[in-house]
């Protein structure tokens, strides 16, 4: 590792974060994402945290987890966590001293990191400064999402909103539907189930892995799953969402082949309007195609950056390579090397 600087202390922790209590949010960039309880129940656990203290407080973490892909250890997001990255305690010096510290302890969090031969982690919008990434050899790119203002309320949403999506939510109404709560994560993840079989698809966050992390949030209050229900009390469409103090994120969807076109914007209309009366804005989780940036721009939120960082090496690129030219399956490099140990942190 490099220097240490006499100020700081630096170590390492798998299950040491912030202290944070309660679901709040004390650091710019810091969202229920962060959250221990999180994160064991959407990796089993299989996450560490570097961690950077200065005087005994914390002043800098950042999770990660580990998984192995063509044979190689890698670091990615772990499933349904839509952002990481680091949480830095903010200080009260001049904005030039601000930079410098804030800059100095990313860097001792970045030598912390495991030597992965493939990593990477999404940004909350919060945190926009990537330059000592970039430093140490990071690729930095950029996503966006569509967020909800803060302090706005449901009648000022509801004007932003384009009339094709006020439209789809009336008819929705008109033919009948109502939203409401889901009772339990069960009912939920079993819905989700049924409609990825109808469609032919595997689920990409795994039944055990959404169950967990379902059960976890609704037992913390920390979310909820809304459905949108038809005259006969038969479930047309769900989604579901989670919260931290200031932030309400919609997390999942699914719906009935035949339900209404308008019945998934009923959903995330009533959560915008959830959130708002709980006085957090409404995140829309991402815009990962064309469509889904028309669907999700007709809610007039506002368009935000995530910074997104990632580092690959020779080899993870060379067996990815084969692999998808031999098309083998990255689970057969894996079971090569099964027994392999993950990496260990890198100590101070």
């Amino acid at each position: 590792m490099g220097v240490v600087t006499k100020s700081l202390d630096i170590v390492e922790s798998r299950l040491r974060p912030i202290e944070t209590g309660k679901i709040i949010k004390p650091y710019p960039a810091f969202s229920l994402f962060h959250e221990p309880w999180w994160l064991d129940a959407v990796t089993g656990g299989n996450w560490r945290q570097a961690e950077v203290r200065q005087g005994g407080v914390v002043v800098g973490t950042m999770p990660y987890m580990f998984d192995r892909r063509f044979g190689c250890d890698i670091s990615l997001m772990p499933l349904m966590t839509r952002t990481l990255g680091p949480v830095i305690k903010p200080g009260q010096g001049k904005p030039a001293s601000e930079f410098r510290r804030r800059t100095e302890i990313t860097e001792q969090l970045i030598e912390q990191l495991p030597k992965a031969s493939y990593f990477q982690q999404r940004f909350d919008p919060a945190l926009t400064d990537v330059l000592k990434f970039q430093e140490a050899g990071f690729e930095c790119s950029v996503e966006y999402t569509f967020r909800t203002q803060p302090g706005q309320s449901a009648t000022d949403m509801w004007s932003f909103m384009l009339d094709k999506t006020r439209n789809l939510i009336r008819s929705a109404t008109k033919e009948g539907l109502t939203a409401r709560r889901i009772e339990d994560a069960e009912t939920f993840c079993t819905f989700y189930e049924e409609m990825l079989q109808d469609r032919g698809r595997q689920n990409h966050y795994t039944t055990d892995t959404m169950l967990r992390g379902c059960r976890e949030a609704m037992k913390r209050d920390a979310g909820a799953a809304l459905g949108a229900y038809d005259p006969q009390g038969v479930l047309q469409a769900a989604i579901f969402l989670v919260w931290d103090k200031e932030t309400s994120y919609y997390l999942l969807t699914s719906r009935q082949p035949k339900a209404h076109s308008g019945a998934v914007s009923l959903l995330v209309w009533q959560g915008m309007q959830d959130a708002a009366a709980a006085g957090r804005i409404f995140d829309f989780d991402g815009v990962a195609t064309p469509g889904i940036a028309r669907f999700l721009s007709g809610f007039g939120g506002t368009l935000h950056r995530r910074m997104t960082i990632s580092k690959t090496d020779l080899e993870f690129r060379v067996r990815r390579f084969l692999s998808e030219r031999a098309k083998v399956p990255a689970f057969v490099w894996d079971a090569v090397q099964k027994h392999a140990p993950l990496p260990e942190p890198i100590q101070a």
